[in-house]
């Protein structure tokens, strides 16, 4: 963590720094834009990493899907997305700034800073226009539905081989569907797939087997009990009926997951 911090955001302010001592002020300025952009690099990495463990499940509530399936939902929280919403507009306003320092100087670079630019810029406005929505996670008697930013898979009860923990440099909640699994999965955007749908690959190497993966500190509710949930669903299917009404919530809230 300490040379990442030198390297995104020291060793830019240290240039920003002797640039304005020295009288260049243009190496000054982007260096202390760059600085700037490395925080914010440093803190999502940061967040993602350190973020404390979400409690209690207020979060759960009662949904119902666009088939008119009612279920569960556990939303996932929204830092991720403001703080890269944050970052992917300083990107585009310090290319748009080269851009135009390019196309007073006449230099042919004015295309690649100005098609950078608008890349960059595309990712907060499709956010502002919805085009990326908050993540969730959708527990039906059905199966489980998991909408990313850019894409939804849905794995039926009948296609899950197992619910469980799993750690890889962060903890994930792990959904493990059979190879022949009635996968449903969908890429909703063709510009910044920020996301896709998850495939687990075989020890041979020579299949991916579909699943679920859930980053746990993600989610707006404690993981241990949302792990719990899952498990127990997928393992008592006589109680599956129960999550198109209130009990499933109520079994949530009380940790009843005998």
């Amino acid at each position: 963590m300490v040379s990442i911090t030198l390297l995104l955001f020291v060793g830019p302010l240290t240039v920003a720094v002797i640039g304005y001592s020295t009288g260049e002020t243009g190496i000054a300025s982007y260096s202390l834009a760059l600085a700037l952009i490395g925080a914010q690099i440093w803190w999502l990495g940061y967040h993602a990493w350190f973020r404390d463990y979400p409690q209690g499940v207020d979060e759960l509530t009662a949904y119902t899907t666009d088939n008119g399936v009612p279920g569960l939902i556990i939303p996932v929280s929204n830092d991720a997305p403001r703080r890269t919403l944050l970052l992917t507009a300083s990107l585009a306003g310090l290319l748009a700034a080269g851009a135009a320092h390019a196309a007073v100087q006449d230099h042919e670079s004015t295309y690649v800073w100005g098609a950078l630019a608008v890349y960059f810029a595309l990712f907060p406005v499709l956010l502002t226009r919805s085009k990326f929505l908050r993540s969730y996670l959708v527990v039906t008697r059905e199966g489980v539905c998991h909408r990313g930013w850019t894409f939804r898979s849905f794995l039926p009860w009948s296609s899950i081989q197992m619910i469980f923990a799993a750690y890889n440099r962060i903890p994930y909640i792990v959904v493990f569907g059979y190879e022949d699994a009635q996968w449903e999965r969908r890429q909703l955007m063709k510009v910044w797939r920020h996301d896709k749908p998850t495939k687990f690959r075989r020890s041979d190497g020579k299949r991916r087997i579909p699943g679920i993966l859930i980053q746990s500190k993600m989610l707006s509710a404690d993981p241990a009990i949302v792990l719990a949930l899952l498990g127990f669903y997928l393992e008592h299917r006589h109680a599956r009926d129960e999550i198109a009404s209130g009990a499933a919530l109520a079994r949530a809230r009380a940790g009843d997951f005998r």
